[in-house]
């Protein structure tokens, strides 16, 4: 820990002893200046396909029926600090006194607090602006003033992270502005709102209990965000200015510490590139809107952000998935069926000016118009989007996309990972997947990765599992971890990446790297691994440089709904329509794994989990040692 975490750590403690004996009820606050006014156009969204997907969406939560990361839960009325998975309410215990970490006291507390960021109650606000029925705002009323009986000030588990406070005070900038014609707007936002306390101390949390040192990652850009927004649209105390510069000042500087210079995130994790562009946007959008940008730099990086998305996307929309994923979305103004970048692209392409793909058949629309509503936007005709063509990298994030045939029915689409293991020193949110690789056939998934599934230390088995070697499309050596893990969250030794050659051509090209993970090993063994796409094959080329005998395990994961066949040292494998031929190495001894003995698992998504194939190649052999792996896609 470096001397200024260690006092900001001090600190910390201080304020925590110190708001234990604070009156929090104390405060008398009345909005000084009303919230900026704008038009908020409807009429034309109200006839959108969205629009019927949202008002079914809120239909179903008046009947108390929720989806909080992937699970679905009947509970009317919400009890805010109840937990479903294990059955556990957590007591309001002062919340710096409360370990969030303790599973067998709270249980999985991500997905409590799932449903305490409000995001639904975002959605039942969208549905009463789409249809003037005051029963969806009533709903919002009567949820929002049962959160705060249930939740008194810095009292439960909805008070100890910092980020979920953000995120929750964009819910309420949004539900705000979404019920000023309702009649029940005055009781949550009115002069005398019985919110403005609570939004007064989430402000306060976060400005002086934000996230520092290793883990100031995408929680400290979520934190500022939310404090940022707020402080933008709500002026109803006197360190409103003061917090909104500061917050300012945390996201110009964070969109540069934490972007590659080709706009991919640091954390070595896709998902969480989204997850903080959303918030970067956000802030950039009410900036705009108040008439107080951002530097152009921040714009410049926003714009990489986003453009970087479908170069790294292959035929059928599939995104990277390396790293960690949590399904957090920033925002939620657009039915459970729309994918967070319906929103993105519409404002990068209307906007921003990107050169990105924008749906056509208007998901995203709703969202993207509400957030840009008032703001002077580019020119009206968002200009045709260029895809790319050939393969790319992107050095300084260490991705590769090896590709043939690139945005057509017969792409070869094949992502090498082949860069640092994650952001900062603890790596919080990267996997051991050095020199790993997935694979599409136009557009359509056959290799592979695994996904997340949990994080929480209720889970420690499968949270190991999914971010470990053995999990990804590459070689472990004596059934050891590339890198070294000491927590659900900290590796204390990384593999370190090369990339010795990089040569693109039109139907493909060649990469070649190597990582020095096993060095710690006997024998000090380095992984060397060349790819190498031509057309229609792939051949991958290992090499395990080193001494001494090792136990080698070469593994390929497929994609759950892949038929696999194995026919004595080849595989066949059948997806949808999409065929291919897999030739392995003699020396290599062959099995098919399924679900089974710890192995072979795929999850889509956060709390989401399902066997698949995993074909295992397995080597008892003296080092240096070398094999070959040919691909052939049939017609």
């Amino acid at each position: 820990m470096s001397p200024l975490k260690f006092l900001m750590r001090i600190l910390f403690k201080y304020r925590e002893f110190y708001w234990r004996f604070l009156n929090r009820k104390k405060h008398d606050f009345h909005i000084q200046d009303p919230p900026k006014e704008w038009v908020l156009d409807f009429k034309n969204m109200r006839t959108a396909l969205e629009a019927d997907q949202i008002i079914r969406e809120a239909d179903k939560q008046m009947r108390g029926e929720y989806s909080f990361l992937n699970i679905s839960i009947k509970e009317s009325p919400i009890n805010w600090n109840y937990e479903h998975n294990t059955g556990k309410l957590i007591q309001l215990d002062y919340c710096f006194d409360i370990d969030s970490r303790d599973t067998a006291k709270n249980g999985h507390v991500k997905d409590v607090w799932g449903k305490n960021r409000h995001q639904h109650l975002t959605l039942l606000a969208l549905a009463y602006s789409l249809s003037d029925d005051e029963r969806y705002a009533k709903e919002v009323n009567e949820q929002l003033s049962n959160w705060v009986d249930q939740n008194p000030v810095m009292r439960g588990i909805n008070w100890t992270s910092s980020l979920e406070l953000g995120i929750r005070l964009i819910s309420w900038v949004w539900i705000e502005r979404l019920l000023r014609k309702s009649k029940f707007y005055d009781n949550l936002f009115g002069d005398n709102g019985l919110l403005w306390i609570s939004v007064y101390w989430h402000q306060l949390l976060i400005r002086k209990h934000y996230s520092v040192g290793s883990s100031a990652n995408n929680h400290l850009i979520g934190e500022a965000t939310g404090l940022f927004l707020s402080t933008e649209v709500w002026h109803f105390h006197d360190k409103v200015k003061a917090w909104n510069h500061w917050a300012r000042k945390i996201l110009e500087k964070q969109i540069k510490e934490q972007t590659y210079e080709s706009g991919v995130n640091r954390e070595q994790a896709f998902s969480y590139h989204i997850f903080s562009l959303e918030f970067l946007l956000l802030a950039a959008i009410e900036a705009e809107r108040f008439g107080n940008r951002f530097s152009q730099d921040y714009y410049d990086l926003l714009q990489k952000a986003v453009e970087v998305i479908p170069q790294l996307t292959d035929y059928g929309g599939n995104r990277p998935r390396y790293g960690d994923s949590d399904d957090g979305i920033a925002i939620k103004l657009s039915p459970k069926e729309s994918s967070p970048l319906d929103w993105i692209y519409n404002i990068g392409a209307s906007w921003l000016n990107t050169n990105i793909p924008v749906s056509m058949s208007g998901e995203g629309l709703i969202c993207a118009n509400l957030l840009l509503s008032g703001l002077t936007l580019q020119d009206s005709n968002i200009k045709n989007f260029n895809p790319p063509h050939s393969s790319e990298a992107f050095k300084d994030t260490g991705l590769f996309v090896l590709s043939s045939n690139r945005n057509k029915p017969s792409e070869i689409f094949c992502l090498v990972k082949a860069g640092e293991l994650g952001y900062k020193s603890i790596a919080a949110h990267g996997h051991a997947d050095s020199l790993s690789f997935t694979l599409s056939l136009g557009g359509v998934p056959i290799l592979i990765d695994p996904g997340t599934y949990v994080y929480d230390h209720m889970e420690p088995y499968w949270r190991k599992y999914f971010r470990s070697t053995q999990a990804h499309n590459t070689i472990e050596i004596d059934k050891k971890d590339q890198s070294v893990s000491k927590g659900l969250f900290l590796w204390t030794r990384k593999a370190n990446t090369e990339v010795i050659l990089w040569h693109p051509t039109p139907d493909g090209g060649i990469i070649i790297a190597q990582h020095d993970g096993y060095k710690r090993l006997k024998g000090r063994p380095i992984h060397k691994r060349r790819f190498e796409i031509n057309n229609n094959k792939i051949n991958i080329n290992d090499q395990i440089l080193g001494t001494g005998n090792h136990q080698l395990d070469f593994r390929l994961h497929f994609a759950p709904n892949c038929e696999v066949k194995l026919y004595n040292q080849s595989a066949f494998i059948i997806c949808r329509d999409r065929k291919i031929k897999i030739s392995f190495d003699e020396n290599l001894s062959l099995s098919l794994e399924y679900g089974e003995n710890g192995r072979s698992w795929y999850s889509s998504g956060f709390n989401l989990i399902e066997p698949t194939i995993t074909i295992t190649g397995k080597m008892e052999s003296q080092f240096p040692v070398k094999f070959n792996t040919i691909f052939e896609v049939l017609k």
